[in-house]
Parts: C-alpha cells; sequence; structure tokens
C-alpha cells in the first residue's frame, strides 16, 4: 500500500511538473492545444489500451467537477490512432472538441482541436450561439493568448488523460 501511494505521488508530481510542455498554435482547426508525453519503458500496445480505456470511460470530470461525454470517432491500433469527440457543459455553454491522440513506443501525442462553444441565447431571442475558438477569443482576456487558451481547458483534463496512460498493463 505504501508502494502504491509512493507511486501515485511519484505520478502527480512528474505530471505536475511536465504541465507547462504544451503548445499552442492555431491552425484553420481554428485553437490547436499540443502535448507530447514521454513514456519510457511502455509500449506502443500498452500504451493504445490505456487511451482506449480512457476514451471509453463512463464519466470524466475537469471543468467544477461537471462530468464530460466522450465519443470515439474512429481507432487505428496499427498505426497507433485514436480521434475522440468531447462534449461538455461549463456553467450555461457547452464546449466541443476533437482530441487526437497519437501512440508511438515510449510517447505518445495529443491534439486538442476543432473547440466550439455553444451559447444557448433562446431565451433572449437570439437562438444557440455557435463559435469557434481562435486566438482573437482569447486576446480579449490577455494578451498571452496561447496561456489563456491552455486555461480554458482546465489542467484536470490533460491531468486525467496523463494519469490513465500511466496505467501498467503489459506486466
Amino acid at each position: 500500500m505504501k508502494k502504491l501511494v509512493l507511486l501515485t505521488i511519484f505520478i502527480l508530481v512528474s505530471i505536475l511538473c511536465n504541465s507547462q510542455n504544451y503548445t499552442v498554435t492555431e491552425s484553420y482547426k481554428g485553437v490547436v492545444i499540443e502535448k507530447i508525453v514521454d513514456m519510457n519503458g511502455y509500449t506502443k500496445s500498452s500504451l493504445y489500451k490505456n487511451a482506449l480505456k480512457w476514451a471509453v470511460r463512463e464519466e470524466h470530470k475537469f471543468y467544477s467537477e461537471k462530468p464530460f461525454k466522450t465519443t470515439i470517432k474512429s481507432k487505428e491500433e496499427s498505426i497507433g490512432q485514436i480521434i475522440v469527440n468531447i462534449k461538455e457543459l461549463c456553467e450555461t455553454v457547452w464546449v466541443e472538441a476533437t482530441l487526437t491522440i497519437e501512440i508511438k513506443d515510449n510517447k505518445y501525442r495529443y491534439m486538442l482541436e476543432n473547440i466550439f462553444t455553444y451559447v444557448d441565447m433562446r431565451d433572449y431571442g437570439e437562438g444557440i450561439i455557435k463559435e469557434q475558438l481562435t486566438s482573437e477569443s482569447f486576446k480579449k482576456k490577455s494578451d498571452n493568448w496561447e496561456e489563456e487558451a491552455y486555461k480554458y481547458f482546465d489542467k484536470r483534463f490533460f491531468m486525467d488523460i496523463e494519469m490513465s496512460m500511466y496505467e501498467r498493463n503489459d506486466w
């Protein structure tokens, strides 16, 4: 039990120390948040299984501890890729995005893109307003729009993915 607690603490510290190893760019798909995570000692098959377990889990929580839903759009074990649609209610705003997880031996990359928000304004006679998140969406809040974009998806979201990838299923 003591070893399990120490391992969990080690994993959390590793994730938190590497939390800034992401890139935020903009493409025709809007804001793209990307991170490459080194996983020495993990096979492509093991990482793929962990990513798949994460994607099919019944309930995920990150923003305000509310659940978000994932739906697998495509999965290809031979090339090590899983594409997941994510949908979450953040107070009164729905957020939808596409998460691509690409896996190789000893590392994986995830990219969050096609991020859209939907605001229900029907009570005010305006219908549902849909907006793709771009750098302009975040420049209103800060000159450092890349950091604002990363913060938009709470760190718990990224930690949820990364913690799931540490499970050892090839022992």
